[in-house]
């Protein structure tokens, strides 16, 4: 997708439809790298990009206020990339995926 006006802007691998928010509790960010030997199979057959996920790291600073955050960025489940993913959210991900 390519917007132009006075800048030109392309957007590559966009995904429309369902955007599930899981955040909240310390078990969402407890990640998949965690349970690599009981879910091994899972990491290595993770290959799907319709599940994402965007990561925005840690600042914390109790020093001052900041304008904005770090860079975040997306990852699709893969082998290589779903070690970084929420453990609760790619089995969430999957149960839904299936029930579609």
């Amino acid at each position: 997708m390519e917007i132009n006006g006075s800048d030109k802007i392309s957007l590559k691998d966009i995904l429309f439809g369902d955007v599930w928010f899981c955040s909240g509790q310390s078990n969402m960010v407890h990640q998949m790298k965690l349970h690599a030997v009981r879910y091994a199979k899972e990491v290595a057959e993770a290959n799907n990009p319709q599940i994402r996920h965007f990561f925005i790291p840690t600042l914390t600073d109790l020093q001052q206020p900041h304008d904005d955050l770090p860079t975040g960025y997306w990852k699709s489940a893969n082998p290589q990339d779903i070690g970084e993913f929420s453990a609760g959210r790619v089995f969430l991900c999957h149960y839904y995926l299936r029930k579609i």
